[in-house]
């Protein structure tokens, strides 16, 4: 963990920020932003380390995340992040369909593979939650996941898929939004991607079905989950 005299730039203004602040960038240091999830809580380390490892798993699925820095303030203890600059993910006019693919194929084999292993996860990613941008000194503009305050569940249902229906069909509004934000993308990986995410849970019900199929599913991926018994 940082100590205060680490980052000259926060010092100054330490004594004149909100409680309430969420987050707070800073003119004369544009390479970050200030995060205060913790201010009048008791930091939990352990909980912090897991959201991180869990951060850097994302990642290795090609998910960025930027780098995330702990720091200890007389306000309490306070997260230091790189600064992405760029728009929401949502609002991007010049982002490929290969980078948009590869966006959703990552996050369908994070969810696949934490299905498969019985394993902690992110469960709270959303769209408005990623931005199209780049860090100073970056040359190319990629997708990074920016809310950084980690909500973790884990795969303890009896029928572990259980625990993951929610942020799956998160996942595919996710991509029912990139579908009508950029009607010219070719997202036909993607939409294979969400179908085999869809297909490789176990137990589930038909409501369950309709609950994750959010109208992308094709009549294909349909028929696979009923005769494979999935939506029985």
């Amino acid at each position: 963990m940082l100590e205060i005299d680490k980052l000259p730039f926060l010092a100054p203004v330490l004594d004149t920020l909100p409680r309430t602040i969420k987050v707070r960038g800073f003119a004369a240091e544009p390479r970050f932003v200030v995060r205060m999830p913790f201010l009048g809580q008791e930091f939990d380390t352990d909980y912090y380390a897991r959201g991180q490892a869990e951060h850097k798993k994302l990642a290795s699925y090609g998910v960025n995340v930027p780098e995330i820095r702990l720091v200890r303030t007389t306000a309490g203890i306070m997260t230091i992040v790189d600064r992405i600059h760029g728009q929401q993910l949502m609002d991007a006019t010049d982002i490929s369909d290969a980078k948009l693919n590869a966006f959703y194929r990552g996050l369908a084999g994070y969810f696949r593979d934490k299905n498969r292993d019985r394993t902690t996860f992110l469960a709270d990613l959303r769209f408005d939650q990623f931005m199209y941008g780049h860090r100073i000194g970056e040359g190319e503009e990629n997708v990074y996941l920016v809310d950084v305050d980690p909500f973790i569940a884990h795969c303890t249902y009896p029928v572990p898929s259980r625990a993951l229906i929610s942020p799956v069909r998160t996942f595919g509004v996710m991509l029912k939004v990139g579908l009508e934000h950029f009607p010219a993308a070719d997202l036909s990986d993607s939409i294979k991607a969400y179908e085999d995410l869809v297909n490789s849970l176990e137990g589930l019900s038909p409501h369950d079905r309709d609950f994750l199929d959010v109208g992308i599913l094709s009549g294909r991926s349909r028929r696979q989950l009923l005769a494979s018994g999935r939506g029985n």
